[in-house]
């Protein structure tokens, strides 16, 4: 069987070579049968190292590069001894590099484990990405604005907490429904013609800024400083990214000043008058 298996392995080699991947075969003694150059280079693995053919000599050459080692030797060593686990995971080097480990049983005919297949991907560039978006997501979720995200058929298919906050939804509530729900009908127009005329404005000259009179879930009207961006999202196509603020306190306190300074002119034409009867 072990003839077999060696014949098996042969054509392999071609597969190894031809791969992105790093990969190895080991066999249940720890004997290295096969190695390509992807995974010497990834694992910065020497000549002096490489000619051992010893996996436990590689592994703990590698452990060096980790900033888990100890975990990643324990591992290790329980899969070596005819384990027919499989295993997939991520492995952090200490130079900032991230790999996807994942590994599994040789089995023969006679549903024997003879060996073990190791497959090791570079997916530093791919975690970056990830930690980026997983930042840009905190930020917005933290944001003192209102952030939605809708289509250009006018579907919402992100929006805040603030934003949400803000016209009184629960969390998701709001996705897939039509952004000019949240506008004010009671301004002689409707819902859908102000959210028109906003999407209008965005085609034409990429962004569009001012106040927009809306209503909350509940009824209350308010009013939003808003600006909208026309953007690009890899699943939607072209989306419209707009932050509001709720500037509904900020107009009533101008309104009081203007109603109070009123006040104040009225009375002081009524005490001139009255001075000069």
């Amino acid at each position: 069987m072990k003839d077999d298996l060696v014949s098996d392995i042969d054509p392999f080699g071609d597969e190894m070579s031809r791969s992105g991947d790093g990969v190895m075969l080991t066999d249940n003694q720890g004997k290295v049968l096969m190695i390509n150059e992807i995974a010497k280079k990834m694992w910065l693995l020497p000549e002096r190292v490489l000619k051992t053919r010893n996996f436990g000599a590689i592994m703990k050459y590698t452990a060096k590069l980790l900033r888990n080692s100890e975990i990643f030797l324990s591992v290790g060593k329980k899969l070596t001894k005819a384990s027919n686990k499989v295993v997939r995971d991520e492995v952090y080097l200490k130079d900032g590099r991230s790999f996807d480990l994942h590994t599994f049983p040789m089995i023969g005919a006679d549903c024997l484990v003879y060996g073990r297949i190791w497959y090791t991907r570079d997916v530093t560039e791919k975690k970056k990405a990830e930690d980026l978006q997983q930042l840009h997501s905190m930020l917005l979720e933290n944001l003192g604005e209102g952030v939605v995200v809708t289509k250009m058929d006018r579907s919402i298919v992100y929006a805040n907490r603030r934003f949400e906050e803000i016209f009184g939804y629960d969390k998701n509530e709001l996705l897939g429904r039509e952004i000019s729900i949240l506008n004010n009908p009671a301004l002689g127009h409707t819902q859908a013609e102000t959210s028109q005329m906003i999407i209008k404005e965005i085609e034409k000259n990429g962004r569009w800024t001012g106040l927009v009179e809306n209503i909350r879930k509940d009824g209350t009207q308010i009013l939003t400083d808003a600006t909208a961006v026309k953007s690009f999202n890899s699943e939607y196509g072209d989306v419209c990214v707009t932050i509001q603020s709720d500037v509904t306190g900020e107009r009533r306190a101008t309104r009081r000043l203007v109603e109070s300074e009123q006040r104040h002119r009225l009375f002081l034409k009524i005490v001139w008058r009255q001075s000069y009867l």
